[in-house]
């Protein structure tokens, strides 16, 4: 670095150049080097200018040192990121790649911070051994020049040789008037020789050194980017004969700062490419068993659920491992359920259709009655039964049953009832005796578990008697239009299909024009909606009187509709069959019929219904006889003759 320096003379301002490039005791015309603060020579007293070359200002005080700049650089550079290490947010990395990355980020910064620390400390110790170096010298030549201050052939080589020292620039030595009197700059030196020869004025300090040396008894330092300044009294005894300013470069210090710091990049360089090769084979070590996962997964996903994923590192990702297989055991096992839950939901679906096909899809029709049902089954296919059929020329037959339990085996219970009652009905004149007949078939043939409430009656529609009997089922309902009342009918008797030795009893009851009959089974009292609340006997009785005005179809409807908007959205518990029979006309009300003599009618198939007779066989009606049961050899001859209407009865 250089200063520029300006002394006064009686002539001119010279500019002395105290830094040269080759040495501190190079043959430039060089005054001490400082800063535009420290420079030693007053410029408002000399007129003389020297230069080193005559010819160009070498140095300028707003340059900073080439050596400052080198170690600047590192600073400067420091915040400045590895391009190549950015990563484009256009381009997948992978996992190994990211982890790697990261890695070397982390041990550069790591590095980095190290190589400063240790550089500072580096700095900081060389930094104070030289000062503790200088403030020694400085002393030492204190103490020879006060001893030689007066004689120039003794002072002066005592400055040439103490200037040898390296990292010392150059001494000058002032006399208490601030006039510069030895230095052991040889052109300034030339100088001050030829100044006394010629008796002419001796060069001054500049006034900025004159106040820091002024009254100065005690070693004073300034300390510069790249150079010291030590302002050392000469003292002999208390009295000041002078002072000696001693120049130091810190040039060398920066010199190996900077080596030290080339051979730090050198070594980050080395050591993040080691890093980054050791983290890479590592990580790949260690992401091994995470493709190994990812392959399986992934074979997983596509349907492989047999494959298994085997690791064998005896950590948590062997734990992951064992956890997958399990869930893909689990998931498998699953999958073959829902495969078999689905193919029986399909045989559910066709046993439901074929269950719908089995109740009566076509019922009697006349003018006498009116007939509807409403049936839902709460599992698909149900234990519910209901059937209407023609069992005489004037006789309708409607049963109604409710097998224990729900589902599959319920139904298939329905199914053997429905064939026995399709078989039989028509022989069997008399309620109780169909129940008894399907009490003997069914009872052994299934657990104690399974049996059936049966409710079964037999209308006449010509002359409105209702026969019924009951196995255990609800109790009849019927509306009478003349009370305007509900009542309850029932007969005692088990349920079908637990003991065989049961006997049922029946009765008989006269109806009207416009009587209403009720047969339901559990699941319309029992509906309950999400309070837990039923629709019982007592609400069902008051839907029977609002409604039983109305039309059969009508009735039934607005009596679902009323439980349904009681239920709302929870769940059917239990299958729901109602059956509605309305009575229209009685034509000839409580006269029975003489029906001996039509054998064939009792022997063969029933004939459709009659229309109304004429009002003159109301008022004369012909006295009729019960009808007798036929015969063993009369059942086999139908049985022969209709054998389409029994095939149906099986299926």
């Amino acid at each position: 670095m250089a200063e520029e320096i300006l002394f006064q003379d009686d002539e001119e301002e010279t500019l002395l150049d105290t830094n040269s490039e080759t040495s501190n005791q190079t043959d430039t015309e060089e005054v001490l080097l400082n800063s535009p603060e420290t420079s030693l020579l007053d410029t408002d007293e000399s007129e003389e200018l020297l230069n080193t070359n005559n010819e160009e200002n070498l140095l300028s005080t707003s340059e900073e040192p080439t050596s400052e700049e080198e170690l600047l650089s590192l600073h400067e550079t420091e915040p400045a990121k590895d391009e190549s290490l950015k990563i484009k947010t256009k381009v997948k990395f992978s996992l190994k790649s990211k982890i790697s990355i990261a890695v070397a980020i982390l041990l550069t910064i790591a590095l980095l911070l190290l190589s400063i620390t240790i550089l500072n400390n580096e700095k900081t110790e060389l930094l104070n051994e030289m000062i503790y170096r200088a403030q020694i010298i400085s002393k030492n030549l204190s103490a020879n020049l006060a001893e030689n201050i007066d004689s120039d052939m003794d002072r002066h080589p005592l400055l040439t040789e103490t200037a040898k020292i390296k990292d010392l620039e150059t001494i000058t030595v002032i006399d208490p008037q601030f006039r510069i009197i030895d230095s052991s700059n040889p052109k300034l030196w030339q100088n001050i020789i030829n100044k006394k020869v010629n008796a002419e004025k001796l060069p001054m300090i500049k006034k900025t050194i004159q106040n820091k040396i002024k009254n100065l008894t005690t070693e004073k330092l300034e300390e510069f980017e790249t150079q010291i300044f030590i302002y050392q009294p000469i003292l002999m005894g208390s009295t000041k004969l002078g002072d000696a300013i001693l120049q130091f470069t810190k040039k060398p210090i920066l010199d190996k700062i900077h080596n030290i710091e080339t051979k730090i990049k050198f070594f980050i360089g080395i050591t993040i490419l080691i890093g980054i090769v050791l983290s890479y084979l590592l990580i790949s070590f260690l992401l091994s068993p995470f493709k190994k996962l990812t392959f399986g997964v992934r074979k997983i996903g596509n349907g492989d659920l047999k494959h298994k994923i085997t690791l064998k590192t005896k950590d948590e990702l062997e734990m992951l491992g064992n956890e997958f297989n399990q869930m893909t055991d689990k998931l498998y096992n699953a999958q073959k359920q829902i495969v078999e839950k689905g193919k029986l939901e399909e045989q559910i679906h066709i046993a439901e259709d074929l269950q719908r096909n089995l109740l009566p899809e076509v019922v009697p029709e006349s003018p006498y009655f009116e007939f509807d049902a409403y049936y839902k089954a709460a599992r698909g296919v149900g234990g519910d039964y209901y059937d209407i059929l023609q069992v005489s020329n004037d006789t309708i037959g409607t049963i109604i049953a409710d097998v224990s339990g729900k589902g599959v085996p319920a139904a298939i219970i329905m199914v053997v009832i429905r064939t026995i009652f399709q078989s039989t009905a028509k022989f069997l004149k008399s309620p109780d005796r169909a129940l008894h007949t399907i009490n003997q078939d069914i009872s052994g043939r299934t657990s104690g578990e399974k049996y059936a409430t049966m409710f079964y009656y037999m209308y006449n529609f010509d002359n409105g008697i209702l026969t019924f009997s009951n196995g255990g089922h609800n109790p009849l309902l019927i509306y009478h239009k003349k009370l305007n009342q509900v009542k309850e009918y029932d007969t005692e008797g088990a349920p079908v299909g637990v003991m065989q030795e049961t006997q049922y009893e029946k009765k008989s009851i006269q109806l009207d024009e416009g009587d209403v009959i009720f047969l339901n089974t559990d699941g319309i009292t029992e509906a309950e909606n999400i309070k837990h609340e039923f629709f019982d006997e007592n609400m069902f009785n008051d839907v029977i009187l609002k409604y039983s005005h109305l039309p059969a179809t009508e009735i039934k409807n607005k009596i679902i509709n009323d439980i349904q908007q009681f239920v709302g959205s929870a769940p059917q518990h239990d299958d729901m069959t109602l059956l509605v029979f309305k009575i229209n006309k009685i034509p000839n009300k409580g006269v029975i019929k003489d029906v001996s003599k039509k054998s064939t009618q009792q022997t063969g198939a029933p004939q459709s219904i009659p229309q109304p007779v004429e009002s003159q066989e109301k008022t004369n009606p012909q006295p009729t006889t019960p009808p007798k049961t036929p015969s063993l050899k009369e059942k086999v001859k139908y049985v022969y003759d209709n054998p389409t209407d029994i095939y149906r009865s099986l299926v």
